[in-house]
């Protein structure tokens, strides 16, 4: 149902972890494809059935073209496609989007837009959206305070539950 290419195997591992950690509050099985990793295995994961597949675009392609995996994502993500592009990955990236349905949603999450980048989007979505954040030229806004606390691993939960408590923000990000 979900696809999401990542440029390293690092990140690729880093955003199956969060994705197994909130789709198991709805039995959502997840999986990875990357390079460095046994074949047979990771095969294996997928074909006992999941819904979420994290890969990065090396392995992924190698699975596509020699038909040792089929996929048919309702959704398909591109994080980090600026890192892509600066690992050589554009091609492999358009021939992976040979392999998959037309009929999809496709999000491409870069933190710069440079042309290349723009060519790949022309290329792989329909009608996009564009969402550009503000660049005010300052590194954060001066309405947004930031704190942080030195605590032990196993004070976590009651530290953040107290902190929450005793700052009561108005909003916030943990």
């Amino acid at each position: 149902q979900l696809l999401v290419i990542a440029p390293a195997r690092e990140l690729a591992a880093q955003v199956s972890d969060e994705l197994f950690r909130l789709g198991k509050f709805a039995k959502l099985r997840t999986g990875t494809v990357s390079g460095g990793h046994s074949y047979n295995r990771q095969l294996a994961l997928v074909s006992q059935g999941i819904q979420i597949l994290t890969a990065t675009p090396g392995r992924l392609l190698d699975l596509l073209k020699s038909g040792r995996l089929r996929i048919n994502p309702t959704t398909v993500v591109l994080d980090e496609a600026d890192e892509m592009l600066d690992m050589g990955f554009p091609d492999d990236i358009k021939e992976i989007f040979s392999y998959l349905p037309e009929e999809r949603q496709t999000l491409l999450f870069s933190a710069t837009m440079p042309p290349p980048i723009r060519q790949l989007a022309g290329k792989i979505l329909k009608n996009p959206e564009t969402i550009q954040t503000e660049n005010t030229g300052q590194a954060m806004s001066e309405n947004i305070q930031q704190l942080y606390y030195v605590i032990n691993e196993w004070e976590r939960q009651d530290a953040i539950v107290r902190l929450l408590e005793d700052q009561y923000p108005g909003k916030a990000i943990v």
